[in-house]
């Protein structure tokens, strides 16, 4: 395979990736924009920042004035306040300029959003279950718990959320699945997330671990196990996504790729101070 195959491979996958991930907030009443420079992703039901944010922003430095104001004028105009993801590797100080006199400034090297890719070679290797973690699908009892997680504990979103969430399950559409996992230990629920299915890719999303239960390797414990079962039969590409300063380790180690890390934008406190 000569090279400019293999990287128009890679950037077809990255693209596939890319478009499976809107897809998570689009299950939860949201929706997408296509722009020339990024894709705007807008959830007006569920205004937290897990579901609006605009997407892998690549922008000319001629066109950088334009692109930020009219992302702007269509969130501010539904009462939302997005943050912009850029591609790490990609070199945009206009843009960059652009968005902190907007009032954007970046969350920091720990808030890197990295997008992983599974390669598909054999199956991840086997994850400490010193603790007797299970992972089984969720119980109705327990969508309240990972409702929460989704969004971020603030209450008013939870029912539309919820609402959402069991359409996906009891009627998705043809072609897609939407399976909610749930890892447990003799103390109860330790980690969710949320299998979703297309015909042109699959992603677990929202992988979460409550707060008095982090840092025990139970997320890592879920991806493995969900990984182990769903990825076989899923279609490619199988993605995940992580923040941090660097792709969590335990990922790599199950045999997950980076597809693209991103810098994270947010809205300044003095920003949203103003009103904005």
């Amino acid at each position: 395979m000569s090279r400019t195959t293999a990287s128009s491979e890679r950037a077809a996958t990255l693209s596939l990736a890319l478009r499976e991930e809107r897809q998570f907030p689009e299950l939860l009443g949201g929706y997408s924009v296509e722009l020339s420079e990024a894709h705007l992703v807008v959830n007006e039901k569920v205004p937290v920042p897990r579901f609006n944010f605009v997407q892998d922003a690549r922008c000319g430095a001629g066109r950088v004035a334009a692109f930020v104001e009219r992302t702007l004028e269509h969130y501010y105009q539904r009462a939302l306040r997005p943050t912009f993801e850029l591609p790490k590797d990609v070199h945009q100080p206009a843009l960059e300029h652009a968005l902190e006199l907007s009032g954007y400034l970046p969350k920091g090297r720990e808030h890197r959003r990295h997008l992983l890719l599974w390669n598909g070679q054999g199956p991840p290797p086997a994850v400490s279950n010193r603790d007797e973690v299970r992972v089984e699908t969720l119980s109705d009892d327990e969508l309240p718990t990972l409702v929460d997680l989704l969004v971020e504990s603030n209450a008013r979103y939870r029912e539309e959320v919820r609402r959402y969430l069991e359409v996906g399950m009891g009627h998705p559409n043809p072609g897609e699945r939407v399976v909610p996992y749930v890892a447990r230990t003799g103390s109860g629920a330790v980690s969710f997330g949320v299998l979703l299915s297309h015909a042109t890719g699959s992603g677990l999303y929202a992988v979460g671990t409550p707060t008095s239960e982090r840092a025990r390797g139970y997320a890592s414990r879920l991806v493995a196990e969900v990984l182990r079962r769903e990825a076989p039969r899923s279609p490619f590409p199988f993605c995940i996504s992580a923040q941090g300063t660097t792709p969590p380790r335990p990922l790599l180690e199950m045999g997950f790729e980076v597809g693209q890390s991103f810098e994270v934008f947010e809205m300044s406190a003095e920003t949203a101070r103003k009103g904005f």
